[in-house]
């Protein structure tokens, strides 16, 4: 463990100090904050017990993915393919920052509030209706549809077409869409917004994740980071759990992270070098995702490390400001990575640091094992078996380099 912990609170408007304690104050639906205790946490450590890792941005660069998706969805619920994201300008730090590194709720509610005047209801209720073939039993898209209808003649729910729609598994793409367009017009159905626009780029993203899956899709729109798998293979012959965590849902990491897995060579199962994976499914609050430290928590627990004197051999990885933040409410000491799409975020509650790129775009991962040395106290036995491991990658490289 270590006998060093420090308080690092940053200068922040969400950092509460009261009644000799440190808070971090996130918002809730509620309409009330939630204060989450910043308890002192390690600058260095005697041993590392955990390293748990953001998935988008930090282990893995879906991010072209993810944006993507979304501004499909835009390109739909607008009916305007010219549509772009705004760039960072003089007077406005564009739309990068609220699309990236949060929730998947909180990027949509952002580009409603912002884009909500060009919107087109017609085709956003269509495009509902069509998305919810992604949702697994056919009773719960009827639920779903259920709760989100908004106004509109309620006999489509009595309407074979409806059914057809929403039980058939091999209805084609053209047909669902023209079928959908075909209630929403027939019975006025208005869908909410928000639900909608989440529903319509979720099945946009699967869309693409299938393509990518069966070749139809060829953009490199999914790729590890820079020397993750050295550092997943370094971690784990240290003896060191690993827990990836992510705010995507569960889906989208059993078909991510193969991808990522394959690309870097691993034939082996994710689990033989995780020790968990914990994703918005995990957690039936989809309000209290990052930056609140649910999803952390859980992965922390479930490796063993229930109680706050059980965490200071643990750090998280992340890149956004989001992040950072659950990780530091989780009770835990965070290193920041860089990416070109969070590169921008406040890294402040990164009180390990931001890692150094050496010469890269994105990433940071070689910095926290070769330079940081996973933040091991000089002299401690897990460091020397970390310069004996680097000193046999750094000479069978060179080996491979003179053969």
């Amino acid at each position: 463990m270590t006998d060093s912990l420090t308080l690092q609170a940053p200068d922040s408007p969400d950092v509460v100090h009261h009644d000799g304690g440190v808070y971090l104050r996130v918002p809730t639906p509620l309409g009330r904050p939630a204060l989450y205790l910043l308890p002192p946490v390690p600058q260095e450590f005697d041993r590392i017990d955990s390293i748990v890792m953001d998935m988008d941005g930090s282990s893995t660069d879906t991010e072209k993915l993810v944006l993507r998706a979304m501004r499909d969805m835009m390109w739909e619920i607008q009916q305007d393919t010219q549509f772009k994201f705004a760039d960072k300008n003089e007077t406005d730090d564009g739309d990068y920052p609220h699309i990236i590194g949060d929730s998947t709720t909180n990027h949509v509610r952002y580009l409603l509030s912002k884009y909500g005047g060009r919107v087109d209801d017609r085709k956003l209720s269509a495009g509902y209706l069509r998305a919810l073939r992604r949702h697994g039993k056919v009773k719960s898209r009827f639920e779903f549809m259920e709760r989100d209808f908004v106004s509109g003649d309620r006999k489509v729910f009595e309407d074979s077409k409806l059914r057809e729609l929403l039980s058939s598994e091999s209805m084609p793409l053209e047909v669902a869409d023209k079928t959908s367009l075909e209630l929403t017009d027939q019975y006025n159905v208005r869908m909410d917004r928000l639900q909608g626009a989440i529903d319509i780029y979720y099945a946009n993203y699967h869309i693409i994740l299938e393509g990518i899956r069966d070749g139809s899709v060829q953009e490199a729109l999914i790729e590890p980071m820079p020397f993750l798998a050295e550092f997943l293979s370094v971690s784990k012959e240290l003896g060191i759990k690993l827990g990836l965590v992510t705010s995507s849902v569960q889906k989208e990491a059993e078909i991510v992270m193969p991808i990522v897995f394959q690309g870097m060579g691993f034939d082996t199962p994710l689990m033989e070098y995780y020790d968990c994976i914990v994703t918005a499914s995990n957690n039936e609050m989809e309000n209290y995702l990052k930056p609140h430290p649910m999803l952390y928590d859980i992965a922390l627990t479930s490796m063993g490390y229930q109680h706050q004197n059980q965490r200071n051999g643990s750090f998280g990885v992340e890149d956004s400001t989001a992040g950072l933040k659950s990780v530091r409410a989780a009770g835990i000491s965070a290193v920041a990575v860089i990416h070109p799409g969070t590169k921008n975020h406040d890294k402040s509650f990164a009180n390990l640091g931001t890692a150094r790129l050496d010469g890269q775009e994105r990433g940071g991962l070689r910095d926290v094992m070769v330079r940081s040395k996973l933040f091991l106290k000089e002299g401690s036995e897990q460091r020397k078996q970390l310069d004996e491991i680097l000193w046999k990658i750094e000479r069978s490289c060179q080996l491979s380099a003179d053969s």
